[in-house]
């Protein structure tokens, strides 16, 4: 337990409440919160003080995570899967002579076994024995808005955040506009240039009414609507502008045809985004900023049980996961000799 000495009340360093709570510690100041003595920058997600509350989540999968680094590097962390020596981490990346930095300190080198590219997906194995290993638990009781910890080798997450979007297909057609709430459907906030919202005559603060003739008033439903599409599939959206309302048709497309040099320099602004960012079938999206050299290690919930394995950091606030319930199949296929590295 935390005392706040200027509060009559403890608090849990991290507790089973719902996404709203923690949003609400971060955006309110209370009496008990000693405004004088706090700036703003100590209720940013970044500030280690924040960071340190969701120690209790990741205690028990830090023993369970590696360093690896490929020719004196570090390139990625991995997850201990198997007593015996089997670590789980991403392929790409990994180069050269590669040596597994354990929790206890020691340094042993790691041999690449096997590789699932369309998971991005690498099974090393060391030699040790009675080694801890991660229990992987099914991601898809994990809604949008949960709180997610990325693990890492010290007592604190190296990251923290929340889904953004649950686990879903990556192979979706790509429409090219941010939107918002409105009373009357989804308000839109940007449009990406040369997408295909644009090339439909979608503009700046139209309200979407409908898409195929399902209406929303929630983003979030919007967006999985849209992930059910695949590129090159046609849709129908029902848009007001001003007192008019105009039906357009828009031929969705890849994400690639879609992200333009531009969008993708933004994207990029002060951000150091992973080499491989597409071409995954199955992900977990949150918005935790983890380091390129940050993935491959587990991703929990405040519980802490380990719901995926980070892949990736394909946008400036956007991270992906390979979901727990993909990976723990091909881990057994892998140590069988399926996918082998050679």
């Amino acid at each position: 337990m935390i005392v706040n000495p200027t509060c009559p009340w403890p608090f849990p360093r991290v507790s089973p409440c719902p996404p709203w709570f923690f949003l609400a510690l971060l955006f309110v100041v209370s009496p008990c919160s000693a405004q004088a003595q706090n700036g703003p920058a100590d209720f940013l997600r970044a500030n280690p003080k924040f960071v340190q509350s969701f120690r209790d989540a990741v205690q028990k999968s830090t023993l369970s995570t590696v360093r690896l680094q490929c020719d004196g590097t570090d390139t990625a962390l991995g997850t201990i899967v198997g007593a015996d020596g089997w670590i789980l981490t991403k392929a790409h990346d990994l180069h050269g002579k590669i040596v597994c930095k354990l929790s206890d300190g020691r340094e042993l080198v790691g041999q690449k076994v096997a590789v699932h590219n369309g998971h991005d997906l690498a099974l090393i194995k060391i030699d040790a024995k009675q080694l801890r290993a991660v229990t992987l638990i099914d991601s898809q009781s994990l809604r949008a808005g949960s709180w997610v910890a990325s693990v890492g080798l010290g007592q604190d997450p190296v990251a923290v955040g929340v889904v953004s979007v649950a686990t879903r297909k990556v192979v979706e057609g790509f429409l090219g506009i941010n939107v918002d709430v409105s009373p009357q459907g989804v308000v839109v906030l940007k449009i990406v240039q040369n997408s295909a919202a644009l090339k439909a005559g979608v503009r700046h603060n139209d309200i979407v009414l409908s898409l195929d003739g399902q209406n929303f008033t929630d983003p979030e439903q919007f967006e999985q609507r849209l992930a059910g599409y695949r590129p090159g599939e046609t849709i129908t959206l029902k848009v007001r502008r001003g007192d008019l309302v105009h039906v357009l048709k828009a031929k969705l497309q890849s994400r690639e045809q879609g992200t333009n040099e531009r969008s993708e320099y933004q994207n990029r602004l002060g951000s150091e985004l992973s080499n491989r960012r597409g071409g995954y079938s199955v992900i977990l999206q949150h918005d935790s900023v983890v380091k390129p050299s940050d993935c491959g290690g587990p991703l929990v919930d405040l519980q802490g049980r380990v719901i995926g394995i980070n892949i990736s950091r394909a946008g400036r606030v956007e991270s992906w996961a390979i979901p727990a319930e993909i990976a723990r199949p091909l881990i057994e296929e892998m140590k069988m000799g399926r996918y082998s590295a050679r």
